[in-house]
């Protein structure tokens, strides 16, 4: 006889929590000790959990960093600056994602600040970010495309050349100088960085002429 489809359900829900257990624990160790400073003992103390258990869950160290990239980018907390790249008006739109961009990046500072450091100098881990900034280009191609098809591209500017600028701005460390070193919160970055984005934007008349049907 199968297991009850409710003791099924239990344990798969009792494995979630321990999953997000121990990444939360993680997430506090990484931001208080730093990634090298902490150690797979103790997010399983932190989290209450057996040692086995983070090792069965991540199989290693690199494997919990992974997963708590993938758990700060997850959808619910990814979905703001998902609506704004998919703003009707591309322009409004991008202004939209500078600003949750900015929101993000604050969310978990120290977090960010830690394992961005830890990228530079261990290969491993340089990876893994690698990996989420070239996703996050993708996304940030897709917004261009569209900025460029309803006519809110400076003439001259590339798709690649915007592309690149807008990845430039978008990036935590960007955000991170811009609110450590010129301690600017993430409203005011929000609006510094879209100033600098207006460097690749057709004047505002000119785009909306641009999509102005032909008679």
């Amino acid at each position: 006889m199968s297991p009850r489809p409710y003791k099924l359900g239990k344990r798969a829900a009792d494995v979630e929590d321990t999953r997000e257990r121990v990444i939360q624990a993680a997430r506090q160790l990484f931001s208080e000790e730093g990634f090298l400073g902490t150690s797979l003992d103790d997010v399983a103390k932190r989290a209450c959990v057996a040692r086995a258990t983070v090792y069965y869950q991540f199989e290693s160290k690199y494997g919990l960093l992974d997963g708590l990239i993938v758990n700060a980018t997850q959808a619910a907390k990814a979905a703001p600056l998902d609506r704004a790249r998919k703003h009707p008006d591309a322009r409004k739109g991008l202004e939209s994602y500078l600003v949750e961009i900015c929101k993000f990046w604050m969310g978990d500072l120290a977090l960010f600040r830690n394992v961005y450091g830890l990228a530079s100098v261990d290969p491993e881990a340089g990876r893994l970010f690698d990996g989420y900034d070239n996703r996050r280009r993708e996304l940030l191609t897709w917004l261009v495309k569209r900025l460029a098809d309803q006519g809110h591209l400076r003439p001259g500017v590339t798709q690649q050349r915007a592309t690149d600028v807008l990845w430039l701005l978008s990036s935590f460390r960007s955000f991170d100088q811009l609110h450590t070193r010129a301690r600017l919160s993430a409203k005011q970055a929000a609006s510094l960085l879209n100033e600098l984005a207006s460097t690749i934007l057709a004047d505002a008349g000119a785009a909306s002429e641009a999509q102005r049907p032909a008679t």
